[in-house]
This record gives structure tokens, C-alpha cells and sequence, in this order.
């Protein structure tokens, strides 16, 4: 099975620091408890239904906690308004980085990047090309140095320098055994 690792809110804001980009949130995890005390107290409203006596607090629960929705809601809103504007800022700030705001400039862009990415891809394709063509010639050069040598000949000779060896080594075994005889008579 394959581990997935997720980025944490820690890691992402160090790569946004890395990148000279303000952080879109200050508290998103603050945030985010906000949220769900709101969902509790549509929660709380739900379950006070069920009883005629607690319907009017669950009713006044879900009013302030629906007002508290809505001005969470708004901060939110502003939230996010002021961290786009930050980034904004922070993209139209980089010094090599061009911004359109139309639809027609950005397929245009689009357009650019593709034809960059094809024109990238074409060369790479060439590159590749003469790669193959140079590893053929070199193996080309290889085979036209490399001499095809008879193993059956190679066999044959070696085969013959052993026997011619052992025989060598027979006689002489031969010979010292026929000494070592004739010693041990005339001593003996």
C-alpha cells in the first residue's frame, strides 16, 4: 500500500515564507474552532426539538449562534478578502512576473506557455535523437575493433599444452622413481 503524506499548516507556511509570500491566514486554526462551536449550536438546536419546553432555548441558541454564523461569516469573508489582496500585492511585487487580468491575455499566456512547452519538448526530442544516433556509432566503433576469435582453435591448443605438460611430468616421476629404485639396491 502506498503511504500518503499530507503537508502540514507548518510546512506550508514556511514554503510561503521561502517564497516571500504573507501568510493568507494569521489564525486558520482559530478559524476553524469557530466553525464548528457554530455547527454545535445548530446541533444543540436539532436535539432541543425533540422537547416543547427546551424548544424555546434551543430556539434562542440557534439565533445566537446563527448570528454569530453570519458575523463569523463576514470576518471570513474579510478574511479572505484581505489575504487575496495580499497575494495580489505580493505577485504583482515579483520582479520578473507579468500580470493581465483579461481572459484573452490569459489564453493568450496560455497559449505562450504551451508553445514554450511544445518548443521544449521538440528539443528534448532532438536531443535524444542525436543521443541515439551517438550511441549507435559508438557501438558501431566498438564491433569494428573488436577481433572474432575462434574458440574451437583456442580449445584445441590449450587441450594440447596440458597433455603435452602432464606427460612432461609423468617422465619425470617415472624417471625419480627408477633412481630412487636403483639407489635403494645399491644401498641396500
Amino acid at each position: 500500500m502506498a503511504k500518503k503524506t499530507l503537508l502540514s499548516e507548518g510546512n506550508i507556511r514556511k514554503f510561503m515564507k521561502l517564497a516571500a509570500i504573507e501568510p493568507l491566514t494569521e489564525n486558520f486554526l482559530a478559524e476553524a474552532e469557530e466553525e464548528e462551536t457554530m455547527e454545535e449550536g445548530y446541533g444543540a438546536m436539532e436535539e432541543a426539538e425533540g422537547g416543547e419546553e427546551a424548544g424555546e432555548e434551543a430556539e434562542e441558541a440557534g439565533e445566537e449562534a446563527e448570528e454569530a454564523g453570519e458575523e463569523e461569516m463576514e470576518a471570513g469573508e474579510e478574511a479572505i478578502k484581505a489575504a487575496l489582496e495580499q497575494l495580489i500585492d505580493a505577485i504583482k511585487a515579483a520582479p520578473e512576473v507579468e500580470m493581465t487580468v483579461s481572459g484573452d491575455a490569459e489564453m493568450a499566456a496560455a497559449d505562450d506557455e504551451m508553445a514554450a512547452a511544445d518548443d521544449e519538448m521538440a528539443a528534448a526530442d532532438d536531443e535524444m535523437a542525436a543521443d541515439a544516433e551517438l550511441e549507435e556509432e559508438m557501438y558501431e566503433e566498438l564491433n569494428e575493433s573488436v577481433q572474432v576469435v575462434d574458440t574451437q582453435a583456442i580449445v584445441k591448443e590449450v587441450s594440447r599444452r596440458v597433455a603435452q605438460r602432464l606427460i612432461k611430468e609423468s617422465k619425470q616421476e617415472q624417471l625419480a622413481e627408477a633412481l630412487a629404485a636403483k639407489i635403494a639396491a645399491k644401498l641396500g
